[in-house]
């Protein structure tokens, strides 16, 4: 028979000989806490009866115990509570039980594996997304930028402006510099060479 004492915080009071496979050569169970040797749903359970006011559990319940060397062993258990302390006593399973209950926890421990990478392929695809929309939103910004510039427009052939629509004439230059993305600052060679001269290098005006 299996039969542990503890806290209602989890700390271990007593145990009998047959949790000894617990410590794992660790030391004895007395002090330590018995949530570190449960997996976490089975450990969860526990607390949730220990503050529902309970003292007995309704029905027995499986709970999985895990030593230090990653052994697992599952029991039958029931739970007694007490004013500051509760009981569990367990009984091992039927070979049949016992593997069924192994198939159990291995398809818990895959169900787990599972959420935490369907969790980060979400974040893949939100990322991948998002990145998808801001290209997209360049390349609407892009087209509209060249199909301004693809545009015929009408041109005065005396002084060269541009008529934008609404009777509006601009400088071919300006009306670039506002619509165009591939207009950039510069200086041609003639007029750096005439900015770089001395004012008497430079050849008069009139």
């Amino acid at each position: 028979m299996y039969t542990l004492t503890a806290k209602l915080d989890g700390t271990i009071l007593s145990t009998a000989p047959a949790f000894e496979f617990l410590p794992g050569g660790s030391g004895p169970l007395a002090g330590q806490s018995l949530w570190e040797f449960l997996t976490e749903p089975d450990a969860a359970a526990i607390q949730t009866f220990l503050q529902s006011g309970e003292t007995v559990a309704h029905a027995h319940t499986l709970l999985n115990f895990v030593n230090r060397g990653h052994l697992v062993r599952t029991l039958h258990c029931r739970l007694e509570r007490r004013a500051q302390e509760f009981i569990l006593t367990g009984e091992p399973l039927p070979a049949d039980d016992r593997a069924l209950a192994h198939e159990l926890l291995e398809l818990n421990n895959r169900w787990a594996l599972l959420v935490r990478e369907y969790e980060k392929t979400v974040k893949q695809l939100r990322k991948a997304k998002d990145d998808l929309a801001k290209a997209m939103a360049e390349l609407d910004e892009s087209h509209w930028y060249l199909r301004k510039i693809g545009e015929m427009l009408p041109i005065c052939m005396y002084c060269g402006k541009v008529n934008t629509g609404e009777n509006r004439w601009e400088e071919v230059v300006e009306y670039l510099k506002a619509n165009s993305l591939f207009l950039s600052h510069g200086c041609c060679p003639a007029c750096l060479d005439r900015m770089t001269q001395s004012p008497h290098q430079r050849p008069s005006q009139r």
